[in-house]
C-alpha cells in the first residue's frame, strides 16, 4: 500500500502527509466557519437567557417607590370617597325623617278635618291610649295614639283593631310593642323595641318591659307646661285636680282642643311637630325623662316639648339644664332638627336659628311671623 492509500498516519506536526494543499485549505475554512457558528449560537443563546431573566425579574412584584405610589393613591381615594358615601347616607336618612313627618302632620290635619280640632296630647305619664274612650280631652293616650288612624298609609292598619272589639289591655299592649317606622328617625339609629321606665307603670295597662318609643313631639309652645301622673281612674276624670293649660300656648298639650281660628299667628307660622332632642348615649337607656316611654304615653315630655330653648343636637349634653334638656326640641342630624307646621309644611331648622324668634314660632298667637323670613332655614 502506497502512503496516499493510508490517509490515517499522521506527521509529527499532527497533519496527514498526503493532503494537497487544497484539501488543507478547504478544511481550515470549514473549521472556521463552524467556529463562526458555534460563537454567533452562543451569543444568541446569551441574549436569549438575558431576556428570559429580564422578564422573570419583572415578575417578582412592584419596587418600593412603585408599591408607595399606589398606596398613595389608594389612599387618596378612601379619603375622598367615605366622606362621601357618608354624606350621602346621612342625606338619605335625612330625607325618610322629613317624609314621616310630612305624613304626621297630614294625619293631624285629617284629624282636625274630623272632629274640628287638633288632637290633643292627653292626660299624663302614667296613661296610654284607650280605645273607644273618644277624642280630644277626652283621650288620655297622646296626640300620635289619637293620630296615627288619620294617616293615609295608615288606615288599614293593625290600628284598626283599638275599636273596642277586642280586649283594650290586649289591643294597647299591642299597640305598645307595634313597630312603626313612622314615628323613627332613621338617623338616631336606636332598636325598634326599648327598655321600659319601670317606675312608670300606666294606670291602664300592664307596664311592659319593652315599648315602641317616637322620635317625634307635638308643640306644647314657648313654655313647659308641668303635668304629672293624671287621675288613677277613668272615673275621676271630672274630680281631678288638673295643671292650668290655658297657660300652654302651643298646639297640642294637656287635654287640648285647638281650632285653625285660635291659632292667631297663622298655621304656616307655627311650629306642630318636630323631632325632639335626646342624648346620644340616652338612646338605648330609660336614663332621659323624654325618652323612656312608649310613643303612647299621655302629656309628657316623651310626646311633647316647648321652644324656650333652640333645638339641640343630640351629640351635645345638655347637664344643666332643666330635665338635662329632655324638654326641648333637637335631633340625630347633624346641623339642623325637622318641624312640620299646620300648613302641612316640613322645615329644617338651624341649630343656630335665633332663640327668639325660634320661641316665637311655638307660640300660637303673640303676633311674631318667624317666617316671613326664610333665612332661619339651614
Amino acid at each position: 500500500m502506497s502512503g496516499r492509500d493510508s490517509p490515517d498516519i499522521l506527521q509529527m506536526d499532527g497533519s496527514y502527509p498526503f493532503l494537497d494543499a487544497d484539501d488543507n485549505v478547504s478544511n481550515d475554512h470549514e473549521g472556521r466557519s463552524m467556529r463562526h457558528q458555534h460563537s454567533n449560537f452562543s451569543r444568541f443563546s446569551f441574549a436569549k437567557r438575558q431576556r428570559q431573566s429580564t422578564v422573570l425579574s419583572g415578575r417578582r412584584g412592584l419596587t418600593i417607590l412603585e408599591l408607595a405610589v399606589v398606596l398613595s393613591i389608594l389612599s387618596l381615594f378612601v379619603t375622598i370617597t367615605i366622606p362621601l358615601a357618608v354624606k350621602a347616607r346621612e342625606s338619605a336618612r335625612e330625607t325618610a325623617c322629613a317624609n314621616n313627618l310630612v305624613a304626621l302632620i297630614r294625619g293631624v290635619q285629617n284629624y282636625q278635618l274630623t272632629f274640628g280640632f287638633y288632637p290633643s296630647n292627653g292626660w299624663g305619664y302614667r296613661w296610654v291610649g284607650e280605645p273607644g274612650q273618644g277624642p280630644g280631652k277626652d283621650q288620655p293616650g297622646s296626640w300620635a295614639y289619637s293620630t296615627l288612624p288619620y294617616v293615609e298609609r295608615l288606615r288599614q292598619s293593625s290600628l284598626d283593631r283599638l275599636d273596642g272589639s277586642q280586649s283594650w289591655i290586649s289591643g294597647v299592649e299591642d299597640l305598645l310593642t307595634m313597630p312603626n317606622s313612622l314615628l323613627r328617625c332613621p338617623s338616631r339609629g336606636a332598636g325598634a323595641l326599648v327598655n321600659n321606665n319601670p317606675n312608670r307603670v300606666p294606670f291602664n295597662a300592664r307596664w311592659l318591659t319593652t315599648v315602641y318609643r317616637t322620635d317625634y313631639v307635638a308643640n306644647e309652645g314657648d313654655r313647659h307646661l308641668k303635668t304629672g301622673p293624671g287621675p288613677s281612674r277613668l272615673s275621676d276624670v271630672d274630680t281631678h285636680a288638673w295643671p292650668n293649660n290655658g297657660i300652654a300656648t302651643g298646639v297640642m298639650f294637656l287635654r287640648s282642643e285647638i281650632t285653625p281660628q285660635q291659632i292667631h299667628d297663622g298655621v304656616s307660622n307655627t311650629y306642630f311637630l318636630g323631632e325632639k332632642y335626646v342624648f346620644f348615649r340616652d338612646y338605648l337607656t330609660f336614663n332621659s325623662a323624654g325618652y323612656d316611654q312608649s310613643g303612647y304615653v299621655g302629656a309628657d315630655l316623651d310626646t311633647n316639648r316647648c321652644t324656650s330653648h333652640p333645638p339641640t343636637w343630640d351629640m351635645i349634653e345638655l347637664s344643666n339644664a332643666p330635665n338635662k334638656g329632655a324638654q326641648y326640641f333637637g335631633s340625630a342630624h347633624p346641623k339642623f332638627s325637622w318641624f312640620a307646621f299646620g300648613d302641612g309644611s316640613v322645615r329644617p331648622i338651624s341649630y343656630n336659628v335665633d332663640p327668639e324668634e325660634y320661641r316665637s314660632a311655638g307660640h300660637r298667637r303673640d303676633g311674631n311671623k318667624m317666617f316671613a323670613d326664610a333665612t332661619q332655614w339651614r
